[in-house]
């Protein structure tokens, strides 16, 4: 997907703020948003994903995994989607 224009409300609370991120609420559906440079977020997820590998990888040397479903399942209810059937 291509990347949307700012409104320039959100730009102008953007600049505002200061601190290069800014939080929204989707008064939809009241889920908060943050907002911030594509740079910090892509950094930020390259970091997160790299603990979690770090984290699976102790986990199987330690014998401490769980089954893939249960694994999924656990993912699942931490992202707040729903459960399958």
């Amino acid at each position: 997907m291509p990347a949307q224009q700012l409104p320039k409300e959100l730009s102008d609370a953007l600049l505002a703020n200061g601190t290069g991120e800014l939080e929204v609420i989707d008064p939809q559906t009241q889920r908060t948003y943050v907002i911030c440079d594509v740079s910090l977020h892509r950094n930020a997820k390259r970091v997160l994903d790299l603990e979690a590998i770090r984290e699976g990888v102790h986990q199987v040397e330690s014998g401490d995994t769980e089954s893939l479903e249960i694994s999924f399942e656990q993912m699942r209810d931490r992202l707040g989607f729903e459960s399958t059937p």
